[in-house]
């Protein structure tokens, strides 16, 4: 599981398939990062969270 910014996502399918990694799962959230509040980085996390809890169940690469 790789959680990559949107200006990245598209960097990790690239070297995620450069390794073999065809399926790997990505889940992407807003960009930037570090200039962004606390709060709104909090609620770009209950947005994904779903996404990542259920890609970790699934099991599989």
């Amino acid at each position: 599981m790789v959680i990559a910014t949107r200006e990245f996502s598209d960097l990790c399918v690239r070297v995620s398939q450069a390794y073999g990694f065809e399926d790997a799962r990505i889940a992407v959230v807003p960009h930037p990062l570090g200039s962004t509040p606390i709060g709104e980085l909090e609620g770009w996390a209950d947005a994904v969270v779903d996404h990542v809890a259920s890609s970790f169940l699934a099991g599989g690469g």
